[in-house]
């Protein structure tokens, strides 16, 4: 009996951690899928009902670093999550709040967002350096990657790092009911709240 409570009490506190949603707050209309284009592929055949709609991404990332991830996206992907209002400045450690607007980025200068303020992280063995750009966060939470490194869309496209694909999934209703099973399919998922 108590091994079944402490199993479902660590799910329950997975998911309120996993989703990044607030209990209180709007209730998460969309799920950010990071994957392979096949994880992700079979991720949406299982929602196909559930989904309205969904925006495509990918980023670069180091598939062998688990701890203190940085990914790279680039001003495309940027834009696409500024749109959907899933940009967001940590304002303390339970508060977010989606950005005014996104930084400039041109050329080979980055922009990086990160817990604290650095210019000069590495993905892969090469050296990123730039401006920080805030405490900024994909959704509401560091579901993905502890460091975002932002580039221009041909610096992006130069930069020799793993891709993968980061799509985000417009629910007509809170995709909480779904995280469980997709958690196990992909590389990670994550309950956001989508500007409409």
């Amino acid at each position: 009996m108590k091994k079944k409570f402490g199993i479902v009490a660590t799910m329950i506190l997975v998911l309120v951690m996993a989703t990044g949603c607030s209990l209180f707050g709007p209730k998460a209309n969309g799920l950010i899928m990071y994957g392979t284009d096949a994880q992700i592929k079979d991720a949406l055949e299982i929602t196909k009902n559930d989904v309205s709609k969904t925006d495509d991404f990918a980023l670069k990332y180091d598939a062998k670093q688990a701890d203190d991830r940085v990914i790279a996206i680039s001003k495309s992907t940027a834009q696409g999550l500024f749109n959907n209002g899933l940009l967001q400045q940590v304002k303390d450690k339970d508060t977010t709040e989606v950005i005014a607007k996104l930084p400039e980025v041109t050329g080979g200068n980055a922009v990086i967002f990160a817990k604290t303020d650095t210019t000069v992280t590495e993905l892969k063995g090469v050296k990123l350096a730039g401006q920080y750009g805030g405490d900024i966060v994909i959704g509401e939470s560091r579901g993905f990657a502890q460091t975002i490194v932002l580039l221009d869309d041909a610096a992006w496209e130069k930069l020799n790092a793993d891709k993968l694909g980061l799509t985000v999934a417009h629910f007509k209703k809170d995709p909480k009911n779904l995280l469980v099973d997709l958690s196990k399919k992909l590389e990670r998922a994550q309950m956001v709240v989508i500007k409409k």
